[in-house]
């Protein structure tokens, strides 16, 4: 066990665990990662950003988000996915509501102003027990995220492509591959309007444990589960926290970010709070966030590698439908 000192983190003062806490100490040395905390951008630019850093960079890259939504919901689908059978195509069309087909595989999700989303961009020379295929990275994701939900309901768990408590979906996945390099990313419904799950039909293919229920039963709002007093804000530190309880903070040159033995749930507070601009938060680390940010924009715009995320118009929209 990793073992938390009392020393404060460079640049502010020391911030108590939530009540509960999973994490102490610091995470393996060795394990590092650039980190993005993007509260603000659109989903188009942060998948456009995911696919660059998986096909053009060699770093290992966490990321965390509330989207900026142009409407009150964006629809993003797989790859391969047939707007006629994963949408309700009507519905989209009498909203205007936005779809974007991204670069990786899964199903479809609905993004309204109550999902988080979280990235992690890495490779098989980066995360040795992760497996380099999609099942093996699915269950490796289980055991990085499932401390962030221990005591919420009955804990998070893995049933088959989905994260779920009980027997209801409160996280969807998608996964890219290109070569050693992967990316996996999850929208978490911390909540949802029922409007907004009524843009998407019930698929085609869904996995056995749904047993044909409809959205609204399928699907559980994270706050609904959660005890009284915890926050969106809250839970997102603690998956933030569970990232790093894996990853060290690193900035430029590979530099920790943290040099006082603080433990996952001093960095994840320090981080969230100086990407959100709070008062107090540390300047240091708001520099590095923007020395982030500014890094993974010129991957980006440096790329040559193909880019595949593809707005869809309406009019491919009334075609389908």
């Amino acid at each position: 066990a990793y073992r938390r000192t009392a020393r404060a983190p460079r640049g502010r003062a020391s911030a108590a665990a939530p009540a509960g806490s999973c994490w102490q100490g610091r995470p393996p040395r060795g394990m590092r990662a650039r980190v993005l905390l993007m509260p603000g951008w659109t989903l188009f630019e942060q998948l456009a950003l995911e696919e660059s850093l998986m096909r053009s960079s060699q770093e290992m890259w966490l990321l965390l988000s509330r989207p900026a939504l142009p409407a009150p919901c964006t629809v993003v689908m797989g790859a391969n996915a047939k707007p006629h059978e994963v949408l309700n195509v009507n519905e989209v069309l009498a909203r205007s509501a936005p779809v974007i087909r991204r670069f990786s595989g899964g199903g479809t999700v609905a993004v309204d102003e109550g999902i988080t989303l979280t990235s992690v961009i890495g490779s098989t020379l980066h995360v040795t027990d992760a497996g380099r295929f999609p099942p093996e990275i699915m269950r490796w994701s289980e055991r990085l995220y499932k401390p962030a939900f221990a005591r919420i309901g009955s804990g998070m768990h893995l049933l088959e492509h989905d994260y779920c408590i009980g027997q209801q979906k409160i996280g969807g996945n998608a996964q890219a591959l290109a070569r050693d390099r992967w990316v996996h990313h999850t929208s978490w419904i911390w909540d949802i309007h029922p409007s907004s799950l009524r843009l998407l039909t019930v698929p085609p293919k869904t996995p056995a444990y749904r047993e044909e229920r409809d959205h609204d039963s399928f699907v559980a709002r994270v706050k609904d589960l959660a005890p009284a007093a915890m926050s969106r804000g809250r839970l997102e530190r603690q998956v933030l926290a569970a990232m790093l309880s894996q990853f060290e903070p690193v900035g430029e040159g590979g530099q920790p970010l943290f040099e006082n033995g603080e433990g996952p749930n001093e960095m994840a507070t320090s981080l969230w709070d100086a990407a959100l601009g709070l008062p107090g938060a540390s300047r240091f680390l708001q520099a590095a966030l923007q020395a982030a940010r500014t890094a993974a924009e010129q991957v980006h715009a440096e790329s040559s590698a193909r880019k595949s995320n593809k707005v869809v118009s309406l009019a491919d929209l009334q075609a389908a439908g």
